[in-house]
């Protein structure tokens, strides 16, 4: 009986009564008896054809456009025997470089060559991973990782490269390491060679250039599955042939520095051959005893998926593909058939090396598994003209770019490495080598499982480096968790599309030596600071540690989440007439929906550099893509799960706004761009809220610099307002209450800037006023939804007048409406502003009233509350001259709970014949 059958079984007999347990037990029998029949018919029908090692694959059927074969609508629940891991190499994290009799490699050598790193450093201490491994082994276990991947240092074995001198102290650390690992439950992954080539070997057969190599590694790897092959059953020999051939004899990125047009083939294909020699000593040797036998071997290959430019023309499909056959074919091929891709065949002639007959044998089958690092995916089109340089990339024949609605991490070839690296392939392919591209893995491994006739598949890296300047902002390392997940993702679709993906490993389990780029690049799930060499798990490790502890139940379709997303956005239309209250305490937002509010204004947030918080109680997450903050003391869970509730509850439809600014809040810090301010509302709390809200009042802290309604923050405001509308946000805007006093003195200035921090602005507004929101208005009115003309506050000279004067309230009300529909105002009073004076008309169908908890007499006694049967008598008057506004909003919902229960009980009864 299948495991399919005996788990069917199980769950019949849990669940159904004998008499129908029997019989409902036999038809799933029989279906499945059916179904495996068919299978096998399609599957001998299958093998009859035999595989075209040359076969273009469709790449229409791999589009990154098209998932209905692979999403899910539930959450990712992996295979139970899926092996969760991560990653490190000898070099990039063990330090210890002059210790204990370990040799001399070429990136010892490379690391001193001027410009080579980008901030002059080595992997001379690392992460000192040597002396610590004890403690990175606890650390592997806090977060429940099942498999570690490291690599041998050949160097700390054989010194000199080859088999006369076996380094007892080498063996010894790997020894331990290695028992270490098997003590605290965590399954050794070993990769032989991660890059670090013997110096030796490099100055006495050229390295990876010589014939002898492939026996010399051979000779190596012998002697490690001797000393360590009893506990380790998991081998990789090469990590990343393309990148060494590429990177070192190409580019010259990578040590030994070569850049050339013949050599990167040549190492390449002895690379190939070590690797295939590497295996044939196992399973010769090794594979036959009891202690030794029974592992299983294969590659670490590098593999990014090239989409089409244009999926309709076939000169872009071609150049996709060659791009694809010239990267992970190139090292795949001839281990599964025996040479090299057909088109590099075509293309390079008698540039690329012959395989023997016996090399053929050698090569064929010598892997159980593929092992793919993925990074990114690229667009691939032809280019218009053949580049003026020989090597790789002409070889290639491929332009590739990015598509501009990937995101990027930090990983780019940005300026800095162009101007520190003195290389021509930097020069001619500034590219952003990480795009983030979750889809392209899945597309990966649906290529991978058709050319090589569904192999077995392990990501054996895969990660993100983020800009992370400080613990304290790499600790909420929400791009790297997102990537993960989205990543994650891709792997379960691709895994219910066939794919025989077996486990996941992330790179990197720490912050380490980064090769060319030094220590300015961090993929670790832990922070290392370099100069005390300490750990400290970021979030993205902790959301790790959940995922394995889950087996990625906790991860959920993205297909999904964007469906729903666009159904929010459908719905994020304003009730006909709106009752806004202003709030933060959740149980007092709760009993205000239920007693008429159909728009919540959350008071407050803010997004800023983290490094301008000074709280650390509120310093709640990070940007995705730079060092940004949110400042807030809201309750950000809280309000996820009251939102929930009230949609179960019938009030699905109440919106959700975010305030800005504010008596208690702050405008826009100066350092932070508009877009990187939206990203991190979209990010953090865009699922969250459904727009925001500028509150334009000022504080009593107005001598702080990120309080100055400058033209700049103004423009900040409407350039986040046109981004926010563009998604389908709702936008509000508050203008300062008590300055839009046109009963007042001519003491209220239009100016519009905030530049002189000297003045007392209780007793001279001079820079505010209604140009602050006029200017807004004015500008950017497309992106703003609604106007909350606020009508309050115990510091209101309008409010005294009307107690002063006998003024009729509901008068005022109406003139106070009917005056902001048409505001003329002076722009060019203010010599910071560059427009011309206008009269700025706001439609009713954006104007709201706003009120507050109470007027004041002249002893500040803030017991009166605003008569509603004066709102009532003014809302009666304006539908008389046709000059309703939208609705009403008040300030604020109180954390007692009674005040406005009160107040939007009344204002919801005026509203009563209108609101929806």
């Amino acid at each position: 009986m299948t495991a399919a059958v005996k788990e069917t079984s199980s769950l019949l007999t849990a669940s159904e009564p004998q008499g129908k347990r029997r019989g409902l037990l036999w038809k799933v029998l029989f279906a499945l008896s059916l179904l495996a029949g068919i299978g096998l018919f399609f599957g001998l029908a299958s093998k009859t054809k035999q595989h075209d090692k040359n076969q273009e694959i469709p790449l229409e059927a791999m589009s990154m456009t098209s998932s209905s074969s692979s999403s899910s609508k539930k959450p990712c629940a992996f295979p139970r025997d899926f092996l969760w891991g991560v990653a490190t190499s000898s070099y990039q994290i063990e330090g210890a470089v002059d210790e204990d009799g370990r040799g001399n490699t070429i990136w010892d050598d490379f690391c001193k060559e001027p410009g080579a790193i980008l901030d002059d450093s080595s992997g001379e201490i690392a992460c000192d991973h040597y002396h610590r491994y004890k403690e990175d082994v606890q650390l592997m276990k806090s977060l429940n990782i099942q498999s570690y991947r490291f690599s041998i240092a050949w160097s700390r074995i054989l010194p000199n490269g080859d088999d006369k001198d076996v380094n007892q102290a080498g063996i010894d650390f790997y020894n331990n390491l290695i028992d270490e690992l098997l003590a605290n439950d965590i399954e050794p992954w070993v990769t032989l060679y991660h890059w670090d080539l013997p110096s030796s070997l490099e100055e006495r057969y050229k390295g990876w250039l010589g014939d002898e190599l492939p026996d010399k590694f051979a000779n190596y790897a012998r002697i490690v599955f001797e000393h360590f092959g009893d506990r380790v059953k998991h081998w990789i020999t090469i990590n990343e042939a393309w990148s060494s051939a590429i990177g070192g004899y190409a580019s010259g990125l990578h040590a030994p520095g070569h850049q050339s047009p013949t050599e990167p083939y040549i190492v390449a294909h002895h690379l190939l051959l070590a690797h295939a020699k590497a295996v044939h000593v196992y399973r010769t040797e090794f594979n036959v005893t009891t202690t030794q036998g029974g592992a299983i071997l294969g590659m670490a290959t590098s593999g990014d998926y090239r989409y089409p430019l244009d999926p309709d023309s076939e000169s872009d499909r071609l150049a996709a593909e060659r791009a694809m056959l010239f990267q992970l074919g190139w090292m795949t091929d001839p281990v599964y058939f025996g040479d090299y891709p057909k088109v590099m065949r075509e293309r390079l002639g008698t540039r690329l090396p012959e395989f023997t007959e016996d090399e053929r044998k050698l090569l064929i089958g010598s892997v159980d598994f593929v092992g793919l690092n993925y990074y990114s995916s690229f667009l691939a089109s032809e280019p218009k003209e053949i580049t003026p340089w020989l090597g790789y990339w002409t070889d290639i024949h491929v332009h590739f770019l990015d598509d501009e609605s990937w995101d990027q991490n930090h990983m780019g070839w940005n300026g800095e490495c162009i101007c520190k690296f003195r290389r021509t392939w930097k020069l001619t392919h500034n590219l952003h080598m990480f795009a983030v591209a979750p889809d392209g893995l899945r597309s990966m491994l649906l290529w991978i499982k058709e050319r090589y006739d569904d192999p077995v598949i392990y990501i054996t890296e895969n990660g993100s480096a983020e800009r992370e300047t400080s613990l304290q902002a790499a600790l909420v390392d929400e791009q790297r968790r997102q990537f993960y997940e989205d990543h994650l993702m891709a792997c379960s679709q691709a895994i219910h599309a066939g794919v025989n993906l077996k486990g996941f490993f992330a790179w990197s389990l720490m912050d380490n030596f980064e090769w060319q780029f030094g220590y300015r690049r961090r993929f670790g799930l832990c922070y290392v600071d370099f100069a005390t060499v300490e750990r400290t798990p970021k979030s993205s490790a902790l959301w790790y540690n959940d995922t394995i502890v889950q087996n990625g139940r906790n991860i959920y379709d993205h297909d999904q989440s964007r469906q729903l997303a666009q159904k929010a956005c459908a719905n994020r239309q304003l009730p006909e007439k709106v009752l806004i209250g202003y709030g933060s305490d959740l149980e007092a937002v709760r009993k205000a929906v239920h007693h008429g509010v159909n728009v919540v204004t959350w008071a407050f947030i803010d997004f800023v550099r983290v490094g301008d918080v000074t709280d650390d109680a509120r310093r709640k997450m990070l940007l995705k893509t730079e060092g940004i903050g949110m400042n807030t003391n809201l309750d950000i869970a809280g309000i996820r799960c009251l939102r929930t509730e009230l949609c179960k509850h019938g009030y699905g439809r109440v919106k959700h706004l975010v305030s800005v600014g504010g008596w208690n809040g702050a405008h826009l810090d100066e350092s932070v761009s508009a877009a990187e301010w939206y990203n991190a509302f979209k990010l953090i709390v865009g699922d969250v809220f459904d727009g925001i809200d500028w509150d334009l009042e000022g504080h009593d802290r107005m001598h702080s610099p990120t309080n100055y309604f400058t033209a700049n923050c103004l423009h900040k405001m409407g350039a986040i307002s046109r981004m926010a509308k563009r998604d389908g946000y709702l936008v509000s805007m508050a203008p300062p209450q008590s300055y839009l006093d046109f009963h007042g003195t001519n003491r209220f200035s239009r100016y519009i800037n905030l530049t002189d921090p000297t003045r007392d602005w209780h007793d001279e507004f001079r820079y505010l006023g209604a140009n602050v929101y006029a200017f807004l208005l004015a500008k950017y009115m497309d992106a703003i939804d609604l106007v909350s003309i606020q009508f309050y506050e115990s510091y209101s000279r309008a409010a005294m007048m009307i107690k002063k004067y006998g003024v009729s309230p509901s008068d005022y009300l109406v003139d106070y409406a009917k005056r902001n529909l048409t505001l003329p105002v002076a722009f060019s009073d203010d010599p910071n502003v560059d427009m011309p004076d206008q009269v700025v008309e706001l439609p009713l169908s954006k104007l709201v009233l706003g009120f507050a908890n109470g007027w004041t007499d002249e002893h500040n006694d803030k017991t009166l509350f605003v008569p509603t049967c004066d709102i009532q008598d003014a809302w009666n008057k304006l539908a008389v001259h046709g000059s309703q506004p939208r609705g009403f909003m008040f300030w604020t919902i109180d954390l007692d709970g009674s005040n406005d229960l009160f107040f939007a009980h009344e204002l919801s009864r005026v509203l009563s014949n209108y609101t929806d």
